[in-house]
């Protein structure tokens, strides 16, 4: 059975940034709920790496900053593994990756495909404001005709999908 990143102790630079403004050491205590459990850990920044003590272990990662706006900067972490700069990295191991370098999927991922697709289709039949099981309800007032049949083909779709009348890897569109 697969990872979730529910499930995994993150580390997000931004969450970790907006708190070290209101520390002057750049050293915090941080708590995470990782599975149920509570991990308390500690991050300290530095001016270009974020150094995370975490049950006995130490993890170090790069923290590089790009302009996005006129003297504003936007920081990312760098993957150990594969470089990629991202916002949050995961503890894997003995190191801190990203979300794909550690294998860990989303709980909404986890699902087989008829059971996403059952889930897409009751999404859609909501939309249109109609109550799951039920019948599809008429055109709601101030959506548009366009709009509304697209909605339609796509529910037509997912629950096909459901229910298994297409083939795997094709599609239904025009």
């Amino acid at each position: 059975m697969a990872k979730t990143v529910e499930n995994a102790l993150q580390v997000n630079i931004l969450k970790i940034s907006k708190a070290a403004r209101s520390t002057p050491s750049g050293c915090m205590k941080i708590e995470w709920v990782c599975g149920g459990s509570v991990v308390v850990g500690i991050v300290m920044l530095a001016d270009h790496t974020v150094t995370i003590l975490v049950g006995g272990s130490v993890y170090q990662a790069p923290i590089s900053r790009r302009e996005f706006r006129k003297d504003r900067y936007l920081a990312h972490i760098q993957c150990l593994a594969c470089g990629r700069k991202c916002f949050s990295l995961f503890v894997d191991g003995a190191h801190l990756k990203c979300r794909r370098c550690a294998g860990l999927i989303y709980e909404c991922q986890r699902g087989h495909a008829p059971e996403r697709a059952m889930i897409k289709a009751q999404k859609i039949l909501a939309r249109l404001g109609g109550l799951a099981g039920y019948e599809v309800p008429a055109r709601p007032v101030g959506m548009w005709r366009r709009t509304y049949l697209r909605h339609l083909h796509q529910l037509v779709t997912a629950r096909e999908a459901a229910f298994g009348r297409l083939s795997a890897g094709h599609s239904n569109r025009d």
